[in-house]
C-alpha cells in the first residue's frame, strides 16, 4: 500500500495505456506483464491502475519488482 502511494501521484498522459489495461483485465483470465527501461513509468502507471480499480468487482494481483526492495532477487541470485 505505501509503495502504491508513493507511486500515483507520478503518472501523466498514460490515457492510451490505462484503457489497454482496462481491455486486459475484462478477459476471463488473463497475465500481463509490464516491461521497459528504467525511469518510464511502468510502476506508476500500474500503481494508478491498481488505485483506480480499487473497490470494483474485480481482484487485481500485483507486484512490484525493484532493486529497492530486499525481498526482490535476480535470476542468477536465485
Amino acid at each position: 500500500e505505501q509503495r502504491l502511494d508513493e507511486l500515483v501521484h507520478r503518472l501523466f498522459g498514460r490515457d492510451a495505456d490505462m484503457a489497454a489495461l482496462d481491455g486486459r483485465i475484462e478477459r476471463e483470465s488473463s497475465v500481463t506483464l509490464l516491461t521497459g527501461p528504467g525511469g518510464v513509468g511502468k510502476s506508476a502507471l500500474l500503481a494508478t491502475w491498481v488505485r483506480r480499480r480499487h473497490g470494483l468487482a474485480v481482484h487485481v494481483a500485483y507486484h512490484f519488482f525493484t532493486e529497492l526492495s530486499p525481498d526482490t532477487r535476480f535470476v542468477d541470485q536465485a
